[in-house]
């Protein structure tokens, strides 16, 4: 059935500025990549749909930072010693709300919100909030304006360079470029809605889950139960987990309820009924921490996350989709400015290593860790265009190691860079020599990316 189209009348719109870089998407990526283009001393705008930046890890309420257990290089040393990540920390550190202390990094999500916007601003960046990215307008291979809607009506922005940080490469759709989404099948990986309780007694808590796991499957067995009772769904026995944040005494923040998967899990009516689905989900489950886990007595649910839990949606076709089977070889490149070895963590796949080869087993211990090129995030068919996070160019199995907080700020931080080099020299991006990008990175602080490679 053919869908019903109108004409849309031809408008006029206001010029509402001009900037050197617009970044779309203030999250996890966006918010670094225009800190990092600032630092550069570019002007910078980024276009953001909700009231603060950081995106999933704040708004999401994803407070962990997943880690990174490169030998010599846990993820807490990979950060302190970079400018822009440095100073991030430091500045977390401050409020006595934030702790890396075991390499997995923890964070309170308004603060992570406050420090953000204070590091934007003080590097001179600007940020619409409320305002929504509606269209682009284009000059050949290259993007001249970003179209955005917020409460002032609809307006034209232009840019030198654009940076897609949408989480689902909404500017590289509206600019042409092609996208994949999903396994083989199309079929995305399992959401979630993340909440969070208060007035847990986290140590009673502690020692309940420590006791069903002293004997074989007790956990397992204990949670099945309390279906067949009617207190979970059967998505809710196999995956359970819970967090404390920093600053925030007696509560736990949920890496749950899923809420299963689907094809082009980013359908506006599919996205709108998990929402409703999955706050029903959240009470379920607090209704079953109250009444059948111990220390949850007085607990009660202080928030739901105003938005899903997407792991992963559309990817674009970049100049180097990096595969899994980088991943596994532990890969390295001339250009990489990105390194991680999180393991792939495909949400929903029974067997998320099929048809890859395993992990390098003859690499030395400090050099088990795997590279992201700048090619990865640069899209096919347009000159000016970055695209930095979970959307850029991988294959379906890489994209669930590279979708972590640690891998989305490395790449928002070397499109930032990368745009510097092609607002100054004129260049399309993907003329610009990502080993110079490295070397930025390198010079900030990072340990890792002192390194250089010649690829095979």
């Amino acid at each position: 059935m053919m869908k019903t189209t109108i004409p849309f009348p031809e408008k006029k719109l206001p010029l509402a500025g001009t900037y050197d870089v617009i970044v779309a998407g203030g999250g996890t990526a966006g918010a670094i990549a225009a800190i990092s283009a600032a630092m550069e001393g570019l002007s910078v705008l980024v276009i953001e749909q909700s009231g603060g930046l950081g995106g999933t890890s704040t708004a999401g309420l994803v407070s962990p930072v997943m880690p990174s257990y490169i030998a010599d290089y846990p993820l807490c040393k990979l950060n302190r010693p970079t400018a822009l990540r440095g100073e991030l920390a430091a500045m977390l550190d401050a409020t006595g709300e934030y702790d890396d202390a075991h390499n997995c990094i923890f964070f309170n999500p308004i603060r992570m919100t406050l420090a953000l916007e204070e590091l934007l601003t003080k590097y001179g960046g600007n940020v619409l909030f409320h305002t929504t990215l509606v269209d682009v307008i284009k000059a050949g291979d290259r993007i001249t304006h970003a179209i955005v809607c917020n409460k002032g009506g609809l307006s034209a922005i232009a840019a030198a360079v654009f940076i897609d940080c949408t989480g689902d490469a909404d500017l590289c759709v509206m600019a042409g470029v092609p996208t994949f989404s999903g396994n083989s099948e199309g079929v995305n990986q399992n959401i979630s809605l993340r909440f969070e309780m208060a007035q847990v007694d986290i140590p009673r808590y502690e020692a309940f889950m420590k006791k069903l796991a002293e004997s074989e499957g007790g956990r397992d067995a204990f949670m099945r139960q309390k279906y067949e009772e009617g207190y979970l769904r059967e998505e809710d026995i196999y995956h359970f987990q819970t967090f404390t944040v920093p600053g925030k005494p007696n509560c736990l923040a949920f890496n749950c309820p899923e809420l299963g998967r689907t094809v082009n899990v980013i359908d506006p009516a599919y996205m709108s009924r998990q929402q409703i689905e999955g706050k029903q989900a959240v009470m379920k489950l607090a209704r079953f921490c109250k009444e059948c886990v111990e220390g949850f007595e007085n607990a009660f649910v202080t928030q739901v996350s105003p938005i899903l839990g997407i792991r992963d949606s559309r990817r674009i076709q970049a100049e180097y989709m990096l595969t899994s089977e980088d991943v596994h070889a532990f890969r390295k490149f001339r250009d990489g400015i990105a390194v991680s070895n999180y393991p792939l963590d495909a949400h929903g796949e029974k067997n998320y290593g099929m048809g890859t080869r395993s992990y390098a087993s003859n690499t030395p211990a400090d050099e088990r860790y795997y590279e992201i090129p700048l090619r990865s995030l640069i899209p096919v068919g347009v000159d000016n265009v970055l695209c930095a996070g979970r959307c850029a160019g991988t294959d379906f199995f890489a994209q669930s190691t590279t979708r972590i907080q640690h891998s989305c700020h490395y790449m928002g931080e070397a499109a930032g860079i990368a745009a510097r080099f092609s607002v100054e020299g004129a260049l399309p991006l993907r003329s610009i020599d990502g080993a110079a990008v490295r070397e930025v990175m390198a010079k900030r602080g990072d340990p890792l990316l002192c390194k250089k490679y010649e690829e095979e």
